[in-house]
């Protein structure tokens, strides 16, 4: 495992880069953030594809991804062509993984928060396959 390390973080984030080309992109963004977030990443070596790795791994089978060290707490996980991303955490020794659905919504409900009182009005781009109780709390939401 590589990390960006300093003992002056509080925010720490574990991303599964799936050996595909979000490793490369997450080195990167390591190094930019590094003032802001410790930022440690696994499977970003490109050895295999999507084995045993990756958001639709970790959504689908429900498990954590090769490599991963239970220790981390905030964990991000990446498809191998870095369209998609899901997070995942061991709480209470319990897998528990927060899709795009789940994201969106705890996204809505952060922008709502930050932009109270400024008289912007944010806008959410949802596709067919989001849940429709989802764009329903979204639209009362905003």
């Amino acid at each position: 495992m590589s990390n960006v390390a300093s003992d002056k973080h509080e925010t720490s984030v574990m991303i599964d880069c799936s050996d595909g080309v979000g490793g490369a992109h997450t080195k990167v963004l390591a190094e930019h953030l590094s003032d802001i977030f410790q930022i440690s990443y696994i499977n970003a070596d490109g050895e295999t594809l999507n084995e045993n790795t990756g958001a639709e791994f970790v959504h689908k089978v429900r498990k954590f991804p090769k490599n991963y060290d239970l220790k981390e707490t905030k964990s991000a996980s990446l498809d191998g062509d870095a369209d998609r991303v899901v997070y995942f955490m061991d709480h209470n020794n319990e897998f528990v993984c927060l899709d795009g659905d789940r994201l969106i919504v705890l996204y809505v409900t952060a922008v709502k928060k930050l932009l109270e009182g400024t008289g912007i009005n944010p806008g959410v781009v949802t596709t067919v396959y989001a849940n429709s109780s989802v764009v329903t709390y979204i639209q009362d939401t905003l």
